[in-house]
Parts: structure tokens; C-alpha cells; sequence
């Protein structure tokens, strides 16, 4: 059976009733956001103010002055002050900067140091050849805050640019020698290998005086090749103008007088007016060495002096040399002797198997002596 028709409306909400919840919830809603609003207003009244003198502003976007706009200071001895002058061409840009001294020190060291890391950021994130050469110099120049420094050394920056590389092999070494005349203990052996190479090198300069240069290397042939140096360099009023440590060389400029090399020690050169002095008070790590070579053999000059004789160690040619000895060094370095030998062989005993260059010679006793002091019937 169906039901009464009109009762089938009563099962749908009236549009009367519709709108009325629909103002309830606007009302509601806009009730809602009123609160947030007041009471984010109550909090930034509360919140405490910011007592940084340098605040940081960052609705701002600051962006970096073009090329064009070129900085530069003047100093005006008369009031002691520096004056920062914004240009574009021949045009200024707004009102100089005027700072003191002690604000041009500090403005113009910041901002060497933003340079400096600015660079080394770029040499760091850079895949270009100029920025892999610069990565390989990341020492900042240190500063130091000493007038007395400064006086020494001309300025208050040092520079440290090092190069070279290192390497070191480490591992273990195993020796067995299957020896029955060794105990068995003793037939193995374990040790540690290390093998370091170290090529490196440094140049150095504190202020605008004092240059540092080093180069220490163990695979190079020969030790002078590691060398240390370094060199001062007073004002040209100073007495003295130069002075060097470590390796130094002598150069003359006199033909007759030659120079030295390869010299440890200390230069210096002094100026007094118009005369120049250079004094070295050093130790020679060279030589110079001559060897004549005739054939297959090898001639080779030296000179014992006659006064460094010992006592079974050095020998004289004959009894007769040994009996005038004295009296030939009486008046040394003048030798009082007639007697001059020109050409003499010294042969020693084969002790040896082997029969190449083998000669057979007489020795003679009391050769031209005046006195026997051998065997009687000789």
C-alpha cells in the first residue's frame, strides 16, 4: 500500500531552514578568524623589540655593483682623513664617504678577507683550469697587528704558498731460507717495509722584506739539491742592504778570483756611500775534481803536504829521506832537499787467484845507501 503523498514532503528540510544554518556557519567562521587575527595582534605587541644596532634586513635583495661604478680612496693629509668616491666615468654618484684611519683599516680589511673567501670558494666549486690552479693555493695571507712587526718587516701580511706531494708504502716483508745449519727459529724473518718519498717545497714571504724559499726532496741525487733560504732586504738607506741564510753563493767579478758555490752560511752586503762590501762566513758542500784518463788507465793528481807524516801509516821512500826529514821542513813551506823524484810504481801483493797483470820484480835492499841497516852480507 502506498503511503499519503504528503507526507513525503516532510521527509526534505524546508529552504528556510537551509539558509539559516547556512548564516549560523558564515557567522561562525568569520567569528573564527577574527579571534586568530586579535590574537596574533596581542603577540607581536608582546614579542620584544630587536636591540641589534646591525640588524639584517631580509626583505631587501642587495645585488653587487656593476662594473661601471668604480670605488676608490684619496687621503687628505691636511685632516688626516680618507674619502671613498663612487664614480661612473668622470660622475659621482652620491656624497663621498668620509672615514678615518682607523674605519679605512677596518673597512678595507674586511674586505680583502670577503675577497679572499669569495676566491676560495670559487677555487673550490670551479671546474675551470684557472680555478684548479687556484685550488691548489687555499692559505689565506695571515695578518698581524704589530706596529713594532711591521717597522721589521715593511708590512703586516705573511704569505705561505707550499707545493709538493708525499707518498709512503707501508707492508710487511717475509724472508725463509730453508738452512738446516740454522735453528728453525731462525730460518724466518718478518719485518716492516716503509719506503717515503717527499717532494716538497715552500716560498714564504713576511711583509715586503723577508722572502722564505725551501725545496727538500729524497729522491735527489745530491744533497745540495735541498735548499733553504732565506733573504732580508732592508730600505736602501739602511747600512745594510742584504743578508741571506741558509744556501748562498759568492760570485766575484774578478777574473783572477773565482767565485764559490753551493755554499751554507750567511752573506751579507753593506753600503757605506759609494763602497759596497760582501762578506761570506759560510761552509763549501763542493768540489771541483779533475780526473786523466790514458788508455785503460786513470791518472789522478793529488798533493800530500809533507808535515801530516804518521807513524806507520806513511812510509819513506828510502833510509836517506828519513835520516834528512828534519832538516828538509826546517824552513817549511820551503823544502830543502836536492833530491826530486819524477816517476815511481808502487805494486802490491796477489793475494788473489788471479794471474792477469802479473810481474815479476827483484827487490834490492839498501839501494843506494850510505849506511846498511839490513842483513850485513846484503
Amino acid at each position: 500500500m502506498l503511503s499519503n503523498p504528503s507526507h513525503r514532503f516532510h521527509l526534505l528540510p524546508k529552504i528556510s531552514d537551509i539558509n539559516m544554518k547556512n548564516k549560523f556557519s558564515f557567522h561562525l567562521i568569520l567569528w573564527f578568524l577574527i579571534t586568530v587575527f586579535f590574537y596574533q595582534g596581542l603577540n607581536a605587541q608582546n614579542k620584544p623589540k630587536d636591540t641589534l644596532i646591525n640588524q639584517i634586513n631580509t626583505t631587501t635583495i642587495s645585488l653587487p655593483d656593476p662594473d661601471s661604478i668604480q670605488g676608490k680612496y684619496t687621503y687628505d693629509p691636511k685632516t688626516n682623513l680618507f674619502y671613498l668616491n663612487q664614480k661612473v666615468g668622470n660622475y659621482n654618484l652620491s656624497y663621498p664617504w668620509v672615514l678615518t684611519p682607523e674605519q679605512y683599516y677596518d673597512r678595507v680589511l674586511k674586505e680583502k678577507i670577503n675577497k679572499n673567501f669569495k676566491d676560495r670558494n670559487q677555487a673550490i666549486a670551479g671546474n675551470t683550469d684557472e680555478a684548479k690552479q687556484k685550488r691548489k693555493d687555499l692559505l689565506p695571507t695571515y695578518y698581524v697587528n704589530s706596529k713594532f712587526f711591521e717597522s721589521v718587516f715593511g708590512g703586516n701580511n705573511i704569505s705561505i704558498q707550499p707545493k709538493g706531494n708525499f707518498s709512503l708504502d707501508l707492508g710487511l716483508r717475509y724472508t725463509k731460507r730453508d738452512n738446516p745449519a740454522l735453528p728453525i727459529k731462525n730460518r724466518s724473518n718478518l719485518s716492516f717495509d716503509f719506503d717515503q718519498k717527499i717532494s716538497m717545497g715552500l716560498k714564504g714571504k713576511i711583509g715586503t722584506r723577508l722572502n722564505i724559499d725551501l725545496n727538500y726532496d729524497t729522491q735527489s741525487t745530491f744533497d745540495f739539491n735541498n735548499q733553504i733560504k732565506l733573504n732580508y732586504t732592508p730600505t736602501e738607506d739602511d747600512i745594510l742592504q742584504n743578508i741571506e741564510l741558509g744556501n748562498v753563493s759568492m760570485k766575484t767579478q774578478n777574473s783572477l778570483i773565482h767565485g764559490a758555490q753551493s755554499l751554507f752560511g750567511v752573506k751579507t752586503e753593506l753600503r757605506f756611500g759609494n763602497t759596497y762590501i760582501t762578506a761570506v762566513m759560510a761552509e763549501q758542500k763542493s768540489g771541483t775534481k779533475t780526473i786523466q784518463a790514458q788508455g785503460d788507465k786513470v791518472i789522478e793528481k793529488f798533493e800530500q803536504p809533507i808535515l801530516e807524516y804518521e807513524d806507520y801509516r806513511h812510509y819513506f821512500l828510502a833510509q836517506y829521506f828519513k835520516d834528512h826529514y828534519n832538516e828538509a821542513v826546517k824552513d817549511y813551506p820551503f823544502i830543502n832537499s836536492t833530491a826530486r823524484i819524477t816517476r815511481i810504481e808502487v805494486w802490491k801483493t796477489n793475494r788473489s787467484t788471479q794471474t792477469e797483470n802479473i810481474r815479476n820484480i827483484v827487490a834490492i835492499q839498501d839501494l843506494g845507501e850510505n849506511q846498511h841497516i839490513g842483513l850485513d852480507n846484503v
